[in-house]
């Protein structure tokens, strides 16, 4: 199974300079079997809140994902 982007929207909240490292975490909401619903909180270094999105994947099957669909060797 692979995942393409469907849709995605960020808020930037604040500006942090160069050279800061910030951190991301990635929370899933909602994952289901045709889609997942992902929101991305980043902070800087003084842990305050510099950015907030959201991105809403499409689960894509790969052949081999369905059944009777294996792998065939010639």
């Amino acid at each position: 199974m692979t995942s393409t982007p469907g849709s995605s929207s960020t808020a930037f909240i604040r500006a942090v300079g160069a050279g800061n490292v910030l951190t991301a975490e990635a929370t899933p909401i909602h994952r289901g079997r045709t889609q997942q619903l992902w929101q991305v909180e980043i902070v800087g270094p003084d842990d305050r809140l510099v950015s907030r999105g959201a991105v809403r994947l499409a689960n894509l099957e790969t052949r081999g994902d369905h059944p009777g669909n294996e792998s065939r060797s010639s």
